[in-house]
C-alpha cells in the first residue's frame, strides 16, 4: 500500500511541475484533462489548489529541505575518506 501512495504523490507532483507551473507553450498538445481523462472542472480545481500562497510556501519549504538533505548526504560521502 505504501508503494501505491508514493506513486500517487509522485504522479500529482509531476502534474504540478509539468502542467501547473510548467511552460504553457504547447500545452494544447498535452492537455492534461484530455491526456489523463480528467474532467475540466476537476483539473481546474487541482491547478487552483497548487497556485494558492499556502501551497507555494509549502513547495519552497520542501525544496529547501531537499537541498539540505542533498548537502548532508554529500558531506557524509566526503567525511568517509
Amino acid at each position: 500500500m505504501s508503494t501505491v501512495a508514493s506513486r500517487w504523490r509522485q504522479f500529482k507532483c509531476n502534474l504540478t511541475t509539468r502542467f501547473v507551473y510548467g511552460n504553457s507553450e504547447g500545452q494544447h498538445e498535452h492537455n492534461p484533462p484530455v491526456k489523463y481523462d480528467v474532467d475540466k472542472e476537476t483539473w481546474e480545481q487541482f491547478a487552483a489548489s497548487r497556485k494558492t500562497p499556502n501551497w507555494q510556501v509549502r513547495g519552497q519549504y520542501h525544496s529547501m529541505f531537499q537541498k539540505k538533505i542533498g548537502e548532508y548526504k554529500a558531506n557524509l560521502i566526503f567525511d568517509d575518506y
